[in-house]
């Protein structure tokens, strides 16, 4: 349809509601009687504000009647939940590496001080012979030998 066309119409469809509007001015109104057994309507003005407001500040419990259908449903940070549980797993193997491995240096220093200044032998204590072959074994690592004085 053309512009010119379609004004035409508008222009006609106005000039047909104005003349009814005309013979509807002259005769009064109808009057609607309510029945005898109405009843009286009110809202209570928290709902109203509420209802106003919008779906975001309804109680909870009303909140289930509107349904998001924009976009797809979100996992509410799962996959963060799990990194952050992951990471905290993380920390504490690593923490307890390190207090390991510093107990373990502290242990190797102690036999290795008892064996040099000839107070234990390797031979008589089987814990003893246990840490200086771990010792042997972390210094021929690197292709050292453990020093003796």
């Amino acid at each position: 349809m053309s512009k010119r066309r379609r004004i035409k119409q508008l222009e006609a469809q106005v000039k047909a509601l104005e003349a009814k509007l005309g013979t509807a001015e002259g005769q009064p109104a109808p009057v609607k009687r309510a029945p005898k057994n109405s009843v009286n309507v009110y809202f209570d003005s928290n709902f109203v504000n509420s209802l106003v407001a919008g779906p975001l500040r309804l109680r909870r419990s009303r909140r289930d009647e509107f349904v998001q259908t924009e976009g797809k449903p979100r996992k509410k940070g799962r996959f963060l939940r799990f990194l952050k549980i992951l990471w905290k797993i993380i920390l504490i193997l690593l923490i307890a590496a390190v207090i390991a491995a510093v107990g373990a240096a502290i242990i190797m220093v102690v036999v290795w001080a008892l064996v040099n200044f000839g107070i234990m032998d390797p031979a008589t204590n089987r814990f003893i012979g246990v840490v200086w072959e771990w010792i042997k074994t972390v210094f021929g690592l690197f292709g050292m030998e453990v020093p003796l004085f």
